[in-house]
């Protein structure tokens, strides 16, 4: 699979969650992804997958919105929904 200069893409590290980031740099044996929180992680790109982003789109007769929820420890998340139209 081939990546483009600030695509969405995810990776698992070894004993962590999944991160979701943007690609902004080939080097010659990885590929450098700022993570949403900011994070710089040099990755194999074999350890890459694609992510794609459906905020906004119209998705078989409901729309996808963007939500921010609160948990118990009133950190707020983002979540996204799939509204069906009536």
């Amino acid at each position: 699979m081939q990546f483009a200069l600030g695509q969405k893409v995810s990776f698992q590290p070894s004993g962590k969650e999944r991160k979701i980031g943007t690609l902004v740099k080939f080097n010659r044996k990885t590929v450098t992804v700022v993570t949403e929180s900011g994070q710089k992680w040099n990755v194999s790109p074999q350890l890459l997958s694609s992510v794609k982003d459906i905020t906004d789109q119209q998705v078989g007769g409901g729309k996808v919105i963007e939500l921010t929820v609160k948990n118990k420890n009133s950190q707020a998340f983002s979540e996204s929904r799939l509204l069906q139209e009536p």
